[in-house]
């Protein structure tokens, strides 16, 4: 690969971490399902309602990515990494806040979401 401008290796080097993110559920869900669908149909249609749920739970947490990611960029663009520091640790405390009142919700309303995804089977609800 040939870099023709100075900034192309620090783009590069912020880009390939970035995708890796981007890729980790969906190369999560592709493991579920290569070990899940070897226990058979229920199981593996189990997991394609639990992969979407997932899937849409991840995709509304994404605004503490976008939201922390250019706060630190700033802050370590104008070599304040104390500011960067407190953008981190405020990211950190709010996605714990908030995938705590997730889990919450989401074992409150399981049957719910489960039943409005499809899995209406009530003897597969527990």
């Amino acid at each position: 690969m040939i870099l023709s401008s100075p900034y192309d290796r620090d783009i590069l080097d912020l880009a390939v971490p970035a995708l890796a993110g981007l890729a980790a559920g969906p190369l999560v869900s592709l493991v579920d399902t290569a070990f899940v669908g070897q226990l058979g149909r229920i199981p593996l249609g189990a997991l394609g309602v639990n992969t979407s749920i997932f899937s849409m739970t991840f995709v509304v947490f994404n605004f503490l990515a976008y939201g922390t990611t250019p706060r630190v960029g700033r802050a370590v663009g104008n070599d304040d990494r104390e500011e960067a520091g407190r953008a981190v640790v405020r990211a950190l405390v709010l996605a714990m806040a908030v995938g705590i009142v997730a889990l919450a919700a989401l074992q409150a309303l399981a049957r719910p979401i489960l039943i409005v995804m499809g899995a209406s089977d009530t003897s597969c609800l527990g």
